[in-house]
């Protein structure tokens, strides 16, 4: 290949580069289309995925940093159509959409972004480099920070980057000093790890009893309590080791999800399903609305899943 490639002209050179560059743009936008399928099927569950950015990094073999811009990109053009043609004509990449998306729910936090806002702001960032989209969004929304960041800096070592209000700072500040007594060292690593302790013995099942919130579904008529006894829900978190139970027919993968677990009922509780050890599963949040649409089907179940897309 290098040698057909030292055999042409100049510009012929730059004409199929420019063209593959061209139908690359194409098919990251048709990626896309397939990525909203997927989600819209809800696939990633059925394969044992707690959310489709783990499905794109560990099925698909993206880093995390294309299935972040992908999904953000693809959740943007659920709002504004004109993202697609824009990303395969050259005028924002996915790397400045999922800036403006990102930049979009930050604002969105303290205020409604008009549909005509989004335009305009989608509309600024066309031709412009990600620099220059951070330095606009810095300029529209000055108080905006970055998002926490962990990066690894050994086998066993973590950086953790955060932006702290002064208000959070000075509480972390007295809690050091009320706890100084109790810890190892006085620096932020020995008060957060002083405070993790203290908050899983807390809530965490496996010290004490658990507290598991007993996934919702479709309302019944009235008869036995959906009341599960704190044995039972300590026995089904100590056979699930506090993850996600479901497991892929297909590759027997299991989910590895470890938060928003919820207890799910096998046989549903609306179908007669009893608050039974053997007829309760330990579910993150992403696969106990998989196993509803299972169960219920989409259509009764969509006004569910609005309120948690």
């Amino acid at each position: 290949m290098n040698n057909q490639l030292k055999s042409l002209s100049d510009a012929m050179l730059i004409s199929k580069t420019q063209a593959l560059v061209a139908e690359e743009r194409r098919i990251g936008v048709e990626v896309l289309d397939y990525l909203q399928e997927i989600y819209s099927r809800r696939l990633y569950s059925a394969r044992g995925f707690k959310s489709l950015h783990e499905f794109c990094v560990k099925s698909l073999g993206m880093s995390e940093g294309s299935a972040y811009r992908r999904i953000a990109t693809l959740r943007l053009s659920r709002d504004l159509p004109e993202t697609q043609n824009a990303i395969a004509e050259g005028r924002v990449s996915f790397t400045t959409a999922s800036l403006l998306h990102g930049f979009i729910q930050a604002e969105e936090k303290e205020k409604t972004v008009s549909y005509e806002t989004k335009e305009e702001l989608f509309k600024s960032i066309e031709g412009k480099s990600r620099v220059e989209c951070e330095k606009l969004f810095a300029t529209l929304s000055p108080r905006r920070v970055e998002p926490d960041r962990v990066r690894p800096v050994s086998a066993t070592c973590a950086e953790l980057k955060l932006v702290l209000q002064d208000a959070l700072l000075q509480k972390l500040e007295k809690i050091k000093g009320l706890l100084a007594h109790q810890m190892n060292g006085n620096t932020y690593a020995d008060l957060l790890e002083k405070m993790a302790e203290i908050v899983l013995d807390r809530i965490d099942p496996e010290r004490k009893p658990a507290k598991l919130k007993v996934a919702p579904e479709i309302p019944s008529p009235a008869r036995e309590s959906r009341y599960v006894p704190a044995a039972i829900k300590r026995a089904i978190w100590k056979r699930a080791h506090g993850q996600c139970e479901f497991c892929d027919p297909l590759t027997k993968r299991r989910c590895e999800g470890k938060s928003h677990l919820q207890l799910d009922h096998i046989q549903p509780f609306a179908f007669g399903g009893a608050s039974s050890e053997g007829n309760l599963r330990l579910f993150c949040a992403a696969h106990n609305r998989w196993a509803a649409i299972q169960k219920f089907g989409t259509k009764k179940m969509d006004g569910f899943l609005k309120k948690t897309n």
